[in-house]
């Protein structure tokens, strides 16, 4: 089963994620920039990321989170998808051109979400 990695602060949209892919996926929530990089540095790795770009009260944001996690081997070619309510007009191109594999805007539906992921991966 392949193994996605949520990181997501909203305890309602990372409940609501996992309700729709934990059927097909094995799936980890993470709420803190904190938590995955520690478990980037054990070496844990994940078939595919969706990324929250506002962390609520974390130090760092989805984007720069994504250039960290980048840094390590595992993370090189994993598709990190940016999940974000940012939808006005270009914000797909921006987190495009920050290194994102590719963007969904939240409100996700369900089946945008599975095509997404199987595209990516």
């Amino acid at each position: 089963m392949e193994r996605i990695l949520v990181v997501e602060d909203d305890k309602i949209n990372a409940f609501i994620i996992k309700k729709f892919l934990s059927a097909d996926y094995d799936v980890t929530i993470m709420q803190e920039s904190k938590d995955v990089l520690k478990s980037a540095e054990k070496g844990e790795s994940y078939d595919a990321v969706l990324m929250d770009i506002n962390l609520g009260e974390d130090d760092i944001d989805g984007t720069e989170l994504l250039h960290k996690i980048k840094e390590f081997d595992q993370f090189a070619n994993t598709p990190v998808i940016a999940t974000t309510a940012y939808a006005m007009s270009g914000d797909r191109k921006r987190f495009i051109d920050e290194g994102f594999t590719d963007y969904l805007a939240k409100p996700i539906s369900k089946p945008e979400l599975t095509n997404m992921l199987e595209s990516v991966m």
